[in-house]
């Protein structure tokens, strides 16, 4: 029989008859006894296999008069499931708990397959697995809302209590003994402090920002230049009334204050460099519109003839010493009055030497032509 088959038959055997033995034949048999034993042990293994033939033939009983009958296979399957319920069947339980407990109920065979009845249980099963997890999960809800809310009303229990200190304080709540055990009592215990833990680190994090940027605005409004040293800045920020007098800033720490000195100092050597090099760019700009400015002055000397070739520094001189042109060159980095004035020189000397050559190529050519003709 299968494992998950009810036994809901019944079995009858009869006992076998044993067949009346031949009389031994007499005449014509030299050992007569030993004919009988053989003949006897024949018969005796003929009847047991007879017997036990009948033992293994099973007769079915007749279908109960009182076994329930369903139109369609919902409502039979319907029928079994309100069983199972009725008989307060669980959801562990398993398939030969299930069948001493509710075989005798008229109701069990309201599905006539056995195999049907017990996809019908498995289902049931199954579904009721279900609905108690999602019980379990809506009472574990419940109590973490209410045991947190209790937890709440203790402003003993801190982030850093422990559970064998709180203990003694909360198990005279109502909602402490609605926890099924003590392991989960201390789970959301555990999870209450956990969540005040976060919360602490949070608002730490969170002051410590708000203080960094206010730390930031407060050295703005310091004396504090690129050169200014760690132990001068740090003797600034301390006796500053509004870091004195802000808790905020009690709870960040030195080195920080330290990086975000170092950050400030950063910046202010950034802001002098670049107004360094604009200031190093604007001069050279101004230098060189001064130079092109003598050197214009120059060309107009040149250009009148008050400028010559082989003239000297001092014969110059009278000529512009009054002019601003000449006054704003004075001083400044760079080519002097003095060394534009050579430049110049040259520049003059080397075209009256290439215009000399042009005239002295024409001479020649021209001695050339007379004496040949």
């Amino acid at each position: 029989m299968s494992p998950c088959q009810e036994p809901n038959i019944d079995t009858h055997y009869r006992e076998p008859s044993l067949p009346n033995r031949p009389p031994a034949q007499a005449a014509g048999n030299r050992y007569p006894e030993r004919d009988d034993y053989d003949r006897r042990d024949r018969d005796r293994r003929n009847d047991y296999a007879q017997t036990d033939s009948i033992r293994n033939t099973f007769v079915p009983a007749a279908a109960a008069p009182n076994d329930p009958e369903y139109a369609t296979r919902e409502e039979a399957e319907a029928a079994f499931a309100k069983l199972l319920k009725r008989t307060n069947v669980q959801a562990d339980w398993s398939w030969e708990e299930t069948m001493r407990t509710t075989i005798k109920d008229p109701q069990f065979r309201a599905i006539k397959d056995p195999k049907d009845r017990r996809a019908a249980w498995e289902k049931f099963r199954v579904e009721m697995q279900a609905a108690d997890k999602e019980k379990e999960k809506e009472r574990q809800a419940k109590l973490r809302q209410d045991f947190v809310n209790m937890l709440k009303s203790h402003p003993e229990i801190k982030h850093y209590t422990r559970w064998r200190t709180a203990r003694p304080n909360i198990e005279g709540e109502t909602i402490f003994r609605s926890a099924s055990d003590d392991t989960e009592r201390r789970q959301l215990f555990e999870e209450y402090i956990a969540s005040l833990r976060k919360a602490k680190e949070e608002a730490r994090i969170a002051t410590e920002r708000m203080a960094k940027t206010d730390l930031v605005n407060m050295l703005h409004t310091l004396k504090i230049e690129p050169y200014t040293r760690w132990s001068e800045a740090r003797a600034l920020i301390e006796g500053d009334t509004r870091y004195q007098q802000d808790d905020k800033f009690r709870s960040l720490p030195m080195h920080e204050v330290l990086i975000a000195y170092e950050n400030h100092v950063k910046a202010l050597e950034r802001d002098f460099n670049d107004k360094r090099q604009l200031q190093k760019t604007q001069k050279t700009r101004r230098e060189r519109t001064k130079r092109e400015e003598f050197v214009g002055l120059l060309r107009v000397l040149r250009a009148s003839g008050k400028f010559k070739a082989g003239m000297k520094w001092k014969e110059l001189q009278p000529l512009i010493e009054d002019d601003t042109r000449y006054d704003t060159m004075l001083g400044q980095e760079g080519s002097t009055p003095l060394d534009l004035f050579w430049d110049m020189l040259e520049d003059l000397e080397r075209d009256l030497k290439v215009k000399r050559n042009t005239v002295l190529d024409i001479l020649d050519v021209r001695a050339i032509h007379d004496s040949l003709f």
